[in-house]
């Protein structure tokens, strides 16, 4: 008999390739129907991605407070400029939706940079910081923060044009930039987990694949509610879950010393 944890594996390996041929056959065979009700992605970012990020942050802070693993910081907001930048996202789609895709190629490319350092850091093998630990993690959490919100309020008021709009030739270009982030970045993670076998690294691995796919969606759909873009979604809030499965495994940060 397969053991939970095995078929919990298969089904997470299974569902990065399941979802990026979903989203293919949903992008090449344009299917139609447009599902997007007020306040509703912003409701589903804020229940499966931003409650996460901030269980990730959380987690990540304490492991990096006691043990000072470089990585750790760089990972734990690269999670948390996600959720964040997600939420953000799904309140502005209510007023102005080239806003809130701004917003969403934004956080995304700086999560994407983010993850790809501290995933950088965990392949070649964690240092470990000896200064102010508490400066320094209030600095990463607090400065991705507030990047994030000096966008949104840039574009809000009109100091800088948003210049993102769904399936125009700049948004995609930009969005292949943070796909090409996360997806390094799971390869990397997924080369650590080679070396030390650990559980934790696999589950976070999948994350980023799957946050990889979703972005994918984002990036070929044509409008914001298309089939397209909800199979993206799915991609998305599936990596959220697995990021939270890492917690779970290793009840600290989705990463040991490696």
């Amino acid at each position: 008999m397969i053991s939970q944890t095995i078929l919990m594996r298969r089904v997470g390996i299974i569902s990065v390739p399941t979802l990026l041929l979903a989203i293919t056959i949903a992008w090449f065979e344009n299917l139609d129907g447009i599902f997007n009700p007020p306040f509703f992605i912003a409701a589903l970012n804020v229940s499966l991605v931003t409650a996460v990020s901030v269980i990730v942050a959380y987690l990540s802070a304490k492991s990096y407070l006691e043990s000072g693993l470089s990585a750790v910081v760089l990972l734990g907001t690269g999670v948390l400029t996600y959720g964040v930048g997600l939420f953000l996202t799904g309140i502005a789609f209510t007023t102005n939706l080239t806003i809130g895709v701004s917003i969403a190629v934004v956080s995304c490319i700086l999560a994407g940079a983010l993850q790809l350092a501290g995933s950088s850091m965990t392949w070649k093998g964690i240092e470990r910081y000896k200064g102010r630990r508490q400066l320094r993690l209030a600095a990463s959490y607090g400065g991705a923060i507030l990047i994030l919100s000096l966008f949104l309020f840039m574009f809000e008021t009109g100091i800088l044009a948003a210049p993102f709009s769904i399936g125009d030739v700049l948004f995609q270009a930009v969005f292949g930039v943070a796909i090409i982030l996360f997806a390094t970045s799971a390869l990397m993670i997924r080369a650590a987990y080679s070396r030390t076998k650990s559980p934790v690294l696999f589950w976070y691995s999948l994350a980023l694949a799957l946050i990889a796919v979703g972005i994918f969606g984002f990036d070929v759909a044509n409008d914001v509610g298309d089939m397209t873009s909800w199979a993206g979604a799915l991609a998305n809030y599936m990596g959220c879950l697995l990021f939270l499965q890492s917690i779970r495994t290793s009840r600290s940060l989705p990463l040991p010393n490696t």
